[in-house]
């Protein structure tokens, strides 16, 4: 039997089982950790990228948001201090692919490993991200040109991209339920009373989407409501919503219902269309990780449905159905970035030997091609891990990716080559 099939018959024997899934995989990747010294600790498939730039002891975030606009401006996260869940404050700086001076945004409390602060690019002069005052949840909205600002109470997760429409999640529960993913602020009474029950009965744990342009909630989810449209999440667990994403017309939005527990965690798929208020639960059977709209209509995400195990599927909103792609050639979970409906970029975490790998894949050619390779230290796993997180800039032409391959972290700017675009 070949390897690779005995480590995924292992993986799924102890994947609800995350003490001694974590146990297992350390003494593997220990054991095979010096078979890198005798491979580069970066391998990029020049066919398909340049590297173009890079910013040593700096960090992004998440796969479903850009860092880098259509002028050559780069967000990044520096000067980061967090707790042993990764998280902390950073400083939160604009960079620029032509080494003009960083422009210097200040500091933000609400910053994490796993996603930053949630700052992206609404469009090249505006970006959005988290913050606090006094413990009190607020979200920023910066013009860079003119200087102007909003700002609100709450917690943003997604932002649409005619920056009209924004969702709110509750991050103190978010932490709770998956560490890692929260902000280590003093959250106001309110908050903390909501996060001691398990189900969120508070209007605090609902999922709401909300209208930047007419400062009102248009949509408003309960976890009570949303667990009844549910299948295959954890009964006796810790609820929550959490990766939120709107579509390219901005008139839809995907996100997870999440339930945890101390061993694995559980995720219910929705999307919700504001023009015609049609909620969808789609077929998934409480496994989803991570996700990318591949148009309007379709979903690329790694999950599992009713009658087929994880992998990775297009979810069709029409349907609320999910068809498998390329089951025998995307074997591993990661964090899909759509091109198009055509093309994803995707990456997988760290391997036996600790090699991270970042992903074209081409639907229409039945194609998956590793386009870089990096070698993640030992000391960045679990909530100190750097994944790569793939994602397109606003204009589409660039590729950024987070990385450890350094022995700290460093985001990595690459052109997208014209073979990617044939």
């Amino acid at each position: 039997m070949e390897i690779k099939k005995i480590e995924k018959i292992v993986y799924n024997l102890v994947k609800k089982n995350r003490k001694l899934k974590n146990i297992l995989r350390n003494i593997y990747q220990i054991l095979n950790i010096p078979r890198n010294f005798f491979i580069d600790s970066l391998y990029i498939n020049n066919d398909y990228l340049d590297l173009v730039s890079y910013y040593d002891n700096s960090y992004f975030g998440f796969h479903d948001r850009p860092s880098v606009n259509s002028l050559g401006m780069v967000i990044n996260h520096t000067n980061y201090h967090v707790n042993d869940d990764g998280e902390g404050e950073a400083s939160l700086f604009i960079s620029y692919l032509d080494n003009r001076a960083p422009l210097n945004l200040g500091k933000t409390r609400c910053f994490n490993f796993q996603q930053g602060s949630l700052a992206t690019w609404i469009d090249d002069d505006t970006i959005i991200y988290n913050t606090e005052s006094d413990g009190i949840p607020k979200v920023n909205i910066i013009c860079l040109g003119n200087g102007s600002k909003k700002e609100f109470d709450f917690h943003y997760n997604s932002v649409s991209p005619n920056g009209k429409y924004l969702t709110v999640t509750n991050f103190l529960r978010y932490g709770r339920g998956l560490s890692g993913y929260g902000y280590n602020i003093d959250f106001p009474l309110e908050y903390k009373n909501d996060a001691k029950d398990k189900l969120g009965k508070s209007s605090l744990s609902d999922l709401v989407i909300f209208d930047v342009d007419l400062n009102k909630e248009v949509f408003r989810i309960s976890i009570s409501e949303a667990r009844k449209k549910s299948r295959g999440l954890i009964e006796s667990g810790y609820f929550y919503f959490s990766h939120s994403s709107f579509s390219q017309d901005s008139n839809k939005v995907y996100f997870l219902l999440r339930s945890s527990n101390d061993r694995y965690n559980s995720s219910q798929l929705f999307s919700y269309d504001i023009e015609t208020s049609n909620l969808v639960s789609f077929d998934t059977n409480g496994m989803v990780s991570h996700l990318s709209w591949a148009d309007n209509f379709n979903i690329i995400a790694y999950a599992n449905t009713i009658n087929f195990p994880d992998g990775y599927y297009r979810f069709d909103l029409s349907t609320g159905k999910g068809t498998a792609i390329l089951p025998d050639i995307l074997t591993v979970d990661g964090h899909p970035n759509c091109l198009d409906k055509k093309v994803f970029f995707t990456d997988t975490y760290a391997n036996v030997m600790r090699r991270q790998k970042l992903k074209f894949v081409d639907l229409e050619r039945n194609l998956s091609v590793d386009i870089c390779d990096l070698y993640s230290p030992f000391r960045f796993r679990d909530n100190n891990r750097v994944d790569l997180h793939p994602r397109l800039s606003l204009c589409k032409k660039y590729l950024s990716i987070d990385s450890s391959y350094k022995g700290y972290r460093c985001q990595l700017i690459f052109k997208l080559k014209d073979k990617i675009m044939e």
